[in-house]
Order: structure tokens, then C-alpha cells, then sequence
């Protein structure tokens, strides 16, 4: 689901924008960039929104393509 909101997001983006995207710790953070890459995106970042917990959510950077 997380990354079908992911995609539907990044289509209302004009080409070379970026978007900044919330993602849990775990399936959604290990899979959403490699599926966004896979649909012509590129990811610019992606970080613990918190650093003191590198395990809560993250922060993903995407350049739509």
C-alpha cells in the first residue's frame, strides 16, 4: 500500500522535482526506493527523520525521472 500511495504521489509531480516521503522502518523502507528507482525515479536521500533512532521512520528524497 505504501507504495502504491508512493507512485500515485510522485505522478502529480513535474519531471525533475523532489519529493520527500515518510516511510516506516522495515518493509516500507526496505522496498519503496528500489520499486521507485524501477519506474524511472531516482533517490536522492534517505535518512532516519529522527538520528537518534535509526530505526523509526525514514525520510526518502526521490527526483521524479
Amino acid at each position: 500500500m505504501t507504495f502504491v500511495k508512493a507512485t500515485l504521489f510522485m505522478e502529480r509531480l513535474l519531471p525533475e522535482e523532489i519529493a520527500e516521503i515518510r516511510l516506516n522502518y522495515g518493509e516500507p523502507s526496505d522496498n519503496v526506493p528500489g520499486a521507485l528507482r524501477s519506474h524511472g525515479h531516482a533517490v536522492v536521500s534517505m535518512a532516519p527523520e529522527d538520528p537518534g533512532a535509526p530505526r523509526g521512520v525514514q525520510i526518502l528524497r526521490v527526483r521524479k525521472g
